[in-house]
């Protein structure tokens, strides 16, 4: 006669050994898991950078000059409003050349460098295809549309003898919340373009109403010294003293050229008016040549008007005219 075996099965000290054992492998691995998701992150936030950098260059080709970083204010030294405009930034007049020339046909613009016409924001046909949403614009390591208070829909970088200014619009996330975002825009130098002798020596490539050439810039400072385009979140207004929120976004067709003034602080939301990333030490910048590298935040925010500091390095950096020898290795990855 065969005697029935019976199965023995687990007990539940044994299931709990198991799930606890299960548990710290996790614990273990998610860090490195998460570190390996960002490398990926980083490298496709530096292709964006690049494929926006080439977007420049075929501009270039076409129009001998690269696009200017927006479309502001005439005369440049003046504050923005809703009739010097049209305020639209750099990133539209790159569309075609970014695979997105069906979405620019249907804009409603006249870039011309010589005329102001309204913002561009209160032309309907504009608003409506500013939400469309563009890949190679969003860092993948940014979490979007999750702004508590808005999207700025402008800036405005200019100096003259009182010193430098910035002037910024935002609509409410009621209003203007759906609109596209983006996070890059191009390098305007210190404070971009005006009449102060000291600021117009760090004066960037990518200003308002600007023209300039690749050739301009070679036998200048060089295209590979001098930065072109960068990662710019439009985060946290340090107006409200809530320093760990995130109020903005910007819009990718608002977004133009931002100064780096106010250097590249390392906080967890960045002041809007400053080039910023969700990357670990460093924000990365498309340099005149399309090169990519990232650039390490903390000590450049010290402003102390020193050209050999960390602070005037990056200000060198920015400018397209400085004339300055500078040790890229102290800032650059």
């Amino acid at each position: 006669m065969r005697t029935r075996r019976h199965r023995r099965g687990f007990t539940l000290i044994e299931l709990l050994v198991v799930i606890a054992i299960i548990s710290v492998l996790m614990a273990l691995l998610l860090p490195a898991v998460q570190k390996v998701r960002e490398a990926a992150n980083k490298m496709l936030c530096a292709s964006n950078l690049r494929q926006i950098g080439l977007a420049a260059h075929n501009y270039h080709g076409d129009y001998n000059k690269l696009p200017p970083g927006y479309y502001g204010p005439i005369p440049v030294n003046v504050a923005m409003n809703n009739t010097n405009g049209p305020h639209v930034g750099i990133l539209v007049a790159l569309l075609p050349y970014l695979e997105q020339d069906n979405v620019y046909k249907q804009l409603n613009l006249d870039l011309n460098l010589r005329r102001t016409y309204q913002a561009w924001w209160l032309d309907s046909t504009n608003f409506t295809w500013a939400q469309t949403q563009i890949k190679v614009f969003l860092c993948p390591s940014e979490t979007h549309y999750d702004q508590t208070i808005g999207v700025g829909i402008a800036a405005h970088y200019y100096h003259d003898q009182a010193g430098p200014h910035v002037t910024a619009m935002a609509l409410p996330n009621n209003v203007a919340g759906t609109l596209g975002q983006s996070n890059y825009a191009g390098i305007s130098g210190s404070c971009g373009k005006g009449t102060d002798l000291f600021w117009a020596r760090y004066e960037g490539i990518l200003v308002n109403r600007g023209d300039y050439t690749l050739g301009q810039i070679s036998v200048q400072d060089g295209t590979s010294n001098t930065l072109m385009f960068g990662e710019y979140l439009a985060s946290n207004d340090p107006s409200f003293n809530q320093p760990n929120v995130k109020h903005y976004a910007g819009t990718w067709m608002g977004v133009g050229a931002a100064g780096v003034i106010a250097g590249l602080p390392n906080m967890p939301e960045p002041p809007w008016y400053c080039f910023s990333s969700r990357h670990a030490a460093v924000v990365q910048f498309c340099f005149g040549d399309c090169s990519t590298r990232g650039v390490r935040r903390g000590t450049t925010a010290n402003i102390d008007f020193q050209i050999n500091s960390d602070w005037g390095i990056l200000q060198a950096m920015a400018g397209r005219k400085d004339s300055y020898v500078y040790d890229l290795a102290r800032l650059v990855d």
